[in-house]
């Protein structure tokens, strides 16, 4: 992300329809579209069942209800510090 980025900047950027801000929040676990890092690296191939970042297979979505909120910020950290013991 860079100064000035959204989510939706950033799909429209991209050729390929599938790709819009509510598929990239989803893909990238973010709870509020509102509020992205600059720097921040995304994951733009929604979808695909791959984290694009880590080459490593997703897990099948948690049910609507189990992926707001708390919830999804704690799988987004448990991602994110996969591997680090």
């Amino acid at each position: 992300m860079q100064p000035g980025e959204s989510l939706s900047v950033i799909a429209d950027s991209i050729d390929d329809p599938t790709v819009t801000g509510s598929s990239l929040q989803a893909e990238n676990g973010i709870v509020d579209p509102n509020v992205i890092e600059v720097g921040a690296i995304l994951d733009i191939c929604p979808g695909n069942g791959i984290d694009d970042l880590t080459g490593v297979e997703r897990p099948p979505a948690a049910p609507a209800a189990a992926s707001t909120g708390v919830a999804a910020q704690q799988t987004k950290l448990d991602e994110l510090f996969a591997g680090t013991g």
